[in-house]
């Protein structure tokens, strides 16, 4: 019995990995990690209409390209949401599959549930596309490398997971190049001897893919904003809108003559700061680029080496638990206990593949303390980096870890799989039942019925300037939710002024929702905020140069007439 169980480990392993998402799934408060994916599935969905909606900004434009087919075929089903978490599922079945493959059944049933466990919270409760996208960037190489070493035609599942992670998100692949760097120097040097090296004529299959998946994607993205030029202006517009607002603290007082001198008030830096950007003429690329030289002096992100920087790179490696859920917190302590492990080795490629883990996660807090950015969903990816890598290591390395264990130590690894199994579902059964409902009722935050509220009204338009949606990404889906911003957009955040989220704005005949409050147009705001409400007044009073009359209707509606 247990021989035929050994022979389908992997499927075990796999069929482990969905039952702890299913438990993670049911019991935990969905949510994404931060506002990115949410506005990111509102286009999948097609909620400002169907023009783009296969173009997931930040990511390449074949990305979204299965969501949108699969979202023509069966609408009720959020594709988005559930691409992402069942390749989620299928990276870390198979990375354990790969890494746990010398081990015995029992140990490697035990180690997948804990895995899972301290994986859950980021890949199948708050997932987020960065994250996403590291994890099947590392699983993808694992999987190709292990293909290589057995020679045989596997890669190309590694490869396929591989390029569609970095479709995903480009950057994930640039961080954990480093990693793979460190992983496939030492393997060579530690095998190179023996002559147990994989053959060139295995190794360039794989190089080839990868490298015509890379440049199909390059080629790609470059094709699509050549042929939508609105989309490229977008492009330019966000990256000189992102150097403000993610990499410097804008500041009236740095250079009040400057920012007189381009008509901008310390109201106009508030408004920006609550990312309510929609006067798309005032707030131009030529503002953006203006400020930034404004603030240039003050900028404090910049690459560099300091005592200073070197300080804040050790001070914000080691308090990452203040920082962060400690649920998350898994992949960190793992690191550093792979890292003592190989250090305290004998064995020479041992010690210098810890040294290279090392060096690789410290250059990286470097990098993140010279822009001065810390953010769990980039972190991640570091981490996960060093505990696959090194599991994927010593499952190259260790020729011991094959060994069975004794039936004592064999029924050990059974009660401590099943305990850790057990109490995770029964923990999430208990969420489900009695915690998660709740969250549900006290922080719902689904504005799908106010949209349908507005789209009774077809000769009005909204502007919104609240920037949540719901707090249970699966009810994102096509069928829900597509076109429910038919008459309305948002007065700012990163989607704007993107051509997708300014398309019912253009459909109902303007460019600029801001000033759009303020013309003959029955358009009217929608503002639960006292300030931002005010914030907005005083700005179109000084583009106008007239009074603002500010007259309030039902739930939070205002419409703003000039006097």
């Amino acid at each position: 019995m247990k021989s035929q169980f050994s022979k389908h480990k992997s499927l075990l392993i796999f069929i482990t990995t969905v039952i702890m998402c299913g438990f993670s799934i049911m019991g935990g408060c969905l949510d994404y990690a931060g506002n990115d994916d949410t506005f990111r599935n509102l286009i999948s969905a097609g909620a400002f209409g169907d023009i783009f909606n296969f173009y997931m900004p930040y990511s390449n434009i074949l990305y979204g390209v299965p969501a949108y087919l699969l979202n023509m075929i069966l609408p009720q089903i959020n594709w988005y949401y559930w691409i992402m978490v069942g390749l989620s599922v299928i990276s870390i079945s198979a990375s354990c599959s790969i890494c746990l493959e010398k081990f015995d059944l029992f140990l490697a049933e035990a180690i997948t549930v804990f895995i899972n466990i301290i994986l859950a919270r980021d890949y199948y409760i708050a997932v987020q596309y960065t994250k996403s996208a590291s994890l099947w960037i590392i699983s993808g190489f694992i999987i190709i490398f292990h293909s290589i070493c057995k020679e045989n035609l596997h890669w190309i599942w590694g490869a396929l997971l591989f390029v569609y992670g970095t479709s995903e998100r480009f950057k994930c692949m640039l961080m954990a190049l480093p990693f793979f760097a460190v992983f496939i120097t030492v393997f060579y040097l530690a095998n190179y001897k023996q002559q147990n090296l994989p053959k060139f004529k295995v190794i360039i299959k794989p190089v080839i893919a990868l490298v015509l998946g890379i440049i199909i994607l390059l080629v790609s993205e470059h094709s699509f904003r050549a042929l939508h030029p609105e989309w490229k202006e977008y492009w330019e517009y966000d990256q000189a809108s992102v150097n403000l607002r993610d990499y410097m603290c804008l500041d009236y007082t740095h250079n009040p003559p400057e920012y007189d001198s381009i008509n901008t008030d310390e109201n106009d830096i508030a408004l920006y700061g609550n990312w309510l950007f929609g006067d798309t003429d005032f707030y131009d690329i030529s503002w953006l680029k203006k400020v930034y030289s404004i603030e240039q002096p003050f900028n404090n992100c910049k690459i560099r080496l300091s005592v200073d920087i070197i300080k804040q790179t050790f001070i914000n490696l080691f308090n990452i638990p203040t920082r962060n859920p400690f649920e998350s917190l898994g992949p960190v302590f793992l690191t550093w206990i792979f890292i003592v492990f190989f250090l305290l080795r004998k064995n020479y490629p041992d010690k210098l593949f810890g040294l290279g883990i090392l060096g690789c996660v410290v250059m990286m807090y470097w990098y993140f303390a010279c822009i001065n950015r810390y953010m769990w969903r980039v972190e991640i990816g570091v981490f996960l980096s060093a505990v696959f890598l090194s599991g994927f290591y010593l499952s190259k390395a260790q020729q011991d870890i094959s060994r069975v264990p004794s039936k004592k130590t064999r029924a050990l690894f059974i009660c401590i799989a099943v305990i850790l199994f057990g109490a995770y579902s029964v923990g999430m059964t208990y969420q489900w039942r009695y915690v998660k409902d709740k969250h549900i009722v006290e922080h719902e935050a689904d504005i799908s019925g106010r949209l349908e509220t507005f789209a009774e009204n077809p000769e009005n338009f909204y502007i919104l300037t609240d920037f949540y949606v719901t707090n249970n990404p699966a009810s994102l889906t096509y069928a829900k939710w597509n076109n429910l911003f038919s008459n309305s957009c948002y007065a700012g955040n990163w989607v704007l002024p993107s051509p997708t989220a300014l398309h019912s704005a253009r459909e109902h005949g303007f460019d600029n929702p801001m000033t759009a409050l303020i013309s003959q147009k029955p358009v009217f705001l929608h503002c639960d905020s006292e300030d931002k409400r005010n914030m907005i007044i005083t700005h179109l009073k000084k583009i106008s140069k007239h009074d603002i009359e500010a007259t309030e209707f039902p739930d939070n509606i205002w419409k703003l007439e000039v006097r």
